[in-house]
């Protein structure tokens, strides 16, 4: 479970070290222009339901496209993953702690009768 909490800790500091890893990955690649910015604008027809979303995604420069559409993206999914993972754990820990800690919890006659 702690082992858990420190990835979940770690992945908020991961979060916030965006400049960081970027600056990684200029000295690996050697270059800092992004994809989007090397290749052509492709020409694609604007819908209805695409609202302002697009209209604020062309105001950003590439750096804060890429932060906001994939690096954020993958960093809160994989945290959302590890909260639903905490959470079942705990309810698991809490069911079958006297199996896995030996240890006898207060509330013994509450989780009884669903591991029966």
């Amino acid at each position: 479970m702690s082992l858990l909490k420190s990835l979940d800790k770690f992945l908020d500091e991961c979060r916030e070290k965006f400049d960081y890893y970027e600056q990684q990955a200029v000295v690996r690649c050697g270059s800092s222009t992004y994809k989007c910015k090397s290749q052509r604008e492709p020409k694609c027809e604007r819908y209805l339901s695409d609202g302002d979303a697009s209209d604020a995604v062309e105001g950003m420069t590439s750096q804060q496209t890429f932060k906001v559409t994939t690096f954020y993206v993958i960093i809160d999914q994989l945290k959302n993953t590890l909260v639903k993972r905490i959470e079942a754990y705990f309810l698991v820990l809490q069911i079958f702690g006297v199996v896995l800690t030996g240890k006898i919890p207060e509330n013994l006659g509450k989780w009884a009768p669903n591991v029966v």
